[in-house]
Formats: structure tokens, C-alpha cells, sequence
């Protein structure tokens, strides 16, 4: 059994130190990591405070306005929506698949000149580069012959293949460089990794992997923005008897003989818990909330 829950505000001891709340888990930031987190335990139970220091939930998958205007931070879609993945799965456990309406989006990228459209086809984008380019067609198609390749040794991990062991510690740029040379073609084949580095610090199996299954899968947009996403989650967490608290930020984990046991917020409010969960950056998480 988890520690009795008191409501916020009332003071509790443990051993010679003051608390002024008990809650078996804190989660320390709501990102859709931490809100996922909290939302499972909280379904199974326990009695879960998450605490965000913005005032909105989500992290970078989150949405503000300006001007009549909405824009999303970070996440632009989500590969799978509804229909399958990990998201999927999670929406499914957490019994929440009606809390958020995906539309199917489909991407066009747009060069002064030219311009290429997403297809849920995986053939499409090598038939219309081919087309595009013809003086790069065998190059086009040796090389996604070489990334549908990596993508069936990847299934067959751990076991690793000859091919994954050549590009295992090279980048996308290494990779497209063996077999084209258009610097327009390069630009169209490496356009739609839109949140990560430059191709040339980004892994040859990633983006492989990614090329075959975003477009299997499809992309997919909540109605109403990103930041329905982890709202929905805040919902779903209420739900089950979870709390959450905006614009509190954490300054330390309390530890006991190296043991995790609560935080203290930079308002000087103390909550003991059983266990600490933060969705906080590692870097962040061990040197400025412990270290």
C-alpha cells in the first residue's frame, strides 16, 4: 500500500522533518512523458502529484498564440494517431482513445522551384525522385534498396547484420552521399527530418527506419492543436484521481540515506512520497535537483 494521502495543505512529520504533503509518487514536470507516467499510476492506484513549472502542460509538445495565430513548439504530428504505434497502445491502457480526434495530414515540402508531397505509399517517394531526377534514377534506386534493407535487419535485432554493422556509426549524409550527388535530390531526400540535427550528425539507421514507417503508418494532427494532446492527459489523470500543479517549480529532491523520499519547491512547499519520478532532463535532474 502506498502512504496516506493528505490533502494539500495539511502538514504531516517524518521522522524530525516538516511535510506539508504526502502523496505516494511525485512527478516532477508535466511533459507527455511525465503526464504518461502519472496517468498509468494513477489508473493503478496510486495517489500522484505531478508539478510543471509553465503554466500550461506538455513540454515541447505543447501550443501558444499570437496574434490570432497558433503555433506548436515542438511535436508537429504523431506517426500512427489512433491507428497504431506506441501512442496508440498508451491510449488504449489508459482507456482515452476518445479524448483526442486525429486528422490524417500529409506533408508538402516546398522549394523555390520545386515541391514534393508525402504519400502513405512507400514506392511513391523513389518512383517521383526518379522522376524528378532522372540523371540520378540508379543512384535513387540503389539507395532505398540499401534503406528498405536496414529497415528489415532492423527487425532482426539484436542479431546484427553485415549492413547494419557498416552504418551503425555513420550518419543519413554518409549514406546518401555513397549513391547520389544532386545537391537539390540531397536536400528532397533529408527534408522531412525536421526536428532533429543537421543529416550529416544523425544516424544512417534512424532515418532509414523513419523513411519506411512514417509513411506506412501516416501522419497524423489532433483537432484543435498539439496542445490537445497532453490537455487530454490532464483530463485522463484527473480522471483517476491524480493532481496537478502549474507553475511550481522544483528545487531539490529530498534524499535520505541516498533514498528519494520527496521535493521541495522554490516556494519552500515540502511533499514527502514514496517515489520521485522526474520527467525533467537527466542533466538537470542530477546536478541541479540533487547534485
Amino acid at each position: 500500500m502506498g502512504a496516506p494521502f493528505l490533502r494539500r495543505g495539511a502538514e504531516v512529520t517524518k521522522g524530525n522533518k516538516r511535510f506539508d504533503e504526502e502523496y505516494d509518487i511525485v512527478v516532477i514536470g508535466a511533459g507527455i512523458g511525465g503526464l504518461t507516467c502519472a496517468a498509468y499510476l494513477a489508473k493503478n492506484g496510486k495517489k500522484v502529484k505531478v508539478l510543471e513549472q509553465h503554466y500550461a502542460p506538455g513540454g515541447c509538445c505543447t501550443s501558444f498564440s499570437r496574434k490570432g495565430f497558433r503555433f506548436d513548439a515542438g511535436v508537429l504530428h504523431l506517426t500512427g494517431g489512433k491507428e497504431s504505434g506506441a501512442f496508440q497502445r498508451v491510449l488504449s491502457a489508459l482507456e482515452m482513445e476518445g479524448e483526442i480526434e486525429f486528422k490524417e495530414q500529409f506533408q508538402r515540402i516546398v522549394f523555390p522551384d520545386l515541391s514534393l508531397d508525402s504519400s502513405r505509399d512507400v514506392e511513391y517517394l523513389p518512383e517521383r525522385l526518379k522522376e524528378m531526377f532522372p540523371h540520378e534514377a540508379e543512384g535513387i534506386a540503389r539507395l532505398f534498396v540499401t534503406i528498405g534493407s536496414i529497415y528489415e535487419d532492423i527487425k532482426k535485432l539484436p542479431t546484427l547484420s553485415p549492413l547494419l554493422a557498416e552504418y551503425k556509426e555513420k550518419s543519413f549524409q554518409e549514406l546518401v552521399d555513397n549513391y547520389i550527388g544532386d545537391t537539390k535530390l540531397k536536400a528532397l531526400v533529408t527534408a522531412n527530418w525536421h526536428l532533429w540535427h543537421p543529416m550529416w550528425r544523425n544516424s544512417a539507421i534512424d532515418y532509414a527506419a523513419m523513411l519506411i514507417t512514417e509513411p506506412l503508418r501516416g501522419y497524423y494532427y489532433p483537432m484543435g492543436g498539439i496542445q490537445a494532446i497532453p490537455d487530454a492527459f490532464v483530463r485522463v489523470l484527473k480522471r483517476y484521481g491524480g493532481d496537478i500543479e502549474f507553475k511550481t517549480s522544483v528545487d531539490k529532491i529530498i534524499l535520505e540515506e541516498g533514498k528519494a523520499v520527496g521535493i521541495e519547491t522554490r516556494g519552500g512547499k515540502r511533499i514527502w512520497a514514496e517515489q520521485v519520478v522526474s520527467n525533467a532532463a537527466a542533466r538537470c535532474t542530477f546536478f541541479n535537483l540533487i547534485g
